[in-house]
């Protein structure tokens, strides 16, 4: 598709950039987002016979309501695994030992590109509290409610947490 008749809406390259095409009289709107890393913690809790995932609280200007999500953010250039470990030390004080691949690429979508792998942490512990995020644990039961109810708008984390459903549904989850 050439670019001719392409107006750009933002570019903040190369974290995120949009903009509008119109095609046969139809007005499109693409977006492209840099390459990131999501990772959701989790472990299998059997004091309570349940799995339970770690989400952090990410405060939104737009709403009083901070949106629940995986730890993560962009690359920087720097290697995914490489990157989520710092992601997860920084944002929520915890050290891994493992990480599984759960989602490679996000993908489905036409017009947005979402380059964001989205991993598991897997044999975890807290290091410190000195963290940047709000940090909540939750059953992934009490995941799947909330991604059900639409409490998750983060659209990488519910599909994470659908899957993470599925895999323990089938006796396959990681851990």
């Amino acid at each position: 598709m050439s670019d001719q008749g392409r107006k750009e809406l933002f570019d903040n390259s190369p974290f995120m950039t949009a903009w509008e095409k119109v095609i046969d009289g139809h007005r499109f709107t693409y977006v492209r987002a840099g390459n990131s890393v999501g990772v959701i913690p989790i472990r299998r809790n059997t004091s309570i016979n349940a799995i339970e995932i770690m989400l952090i609280q990410e405060p939104r200007l737009e709403t009083s309501t901070p949106m629940l999500k995986a730890v993560g953010g962009y690359l920087h250039g720097r290697p995914q695994e490489e990157m989520a470990h710092h992601l997860l030390l920084e944002e929520a004080g915890i050290a891994c030992e493992k990480l599984h691949l759960l989602v490679p690429r996000m993908e489905g979508f036409t017009v947005i590109e979402l380059p964001i792998a989205t991993y598991l942490a897997l044999d975890w512990h807290r290091v410190t509290t000195d963290i940047t995020a709000c940090i909540q644990f939750m059953t992934l039961a009490e995941g799947v409610e909330l991604v059900l109810a639409q409490r998750i708008p983060d659209q990488c984390t519910a599909d994470a947490i659908m899957r993470l459903a599925l895999l323990e549904a089938r006796n396959r989850l990681p851990i």
